[in-house]
């Protein structure tokens, strides 16, 4: 039977660090919308309450982001353009 969290996480969880996230993200912005286009951005890292936010420079409407929980690298959002609320 599989049991996606049979073992424990870490205590610092998956997604220990900005490095960790910012490579995450960016590795899933390059198969949805190109190297070109995400290499463009600067991108702003941040932990808000076991969430990592990543959020790119660029324009309001072609702006990176990504939503993904430290604990265990799940995607609660990912885009381009304003966010949409969940």
């Amino acid at each position: 039977m599989f049991r996606p969290h049979a073992g424990a996480l870490p205590e610092a969880g998956v997604v220990s660090g900005p490095d960790v996230a910012r490579q995450i993200a960016v590795a899933v912005w390059t198969a949805l919308y190109g190297a070109d286009f995400v290499v463009s951005q600067q991108l702003n890292v941040e932990l808000k309450q076991s969430v990592w936010v990543l959020t790119g420079t660029g324009d309001p409407e072609s702006a990176l982001y990504a939503f993904i929980l430290q604990t265990d690298g799940r995607f609660l959002a990912v885009g381009r353009g304003r966010a949409k609320a969940q």
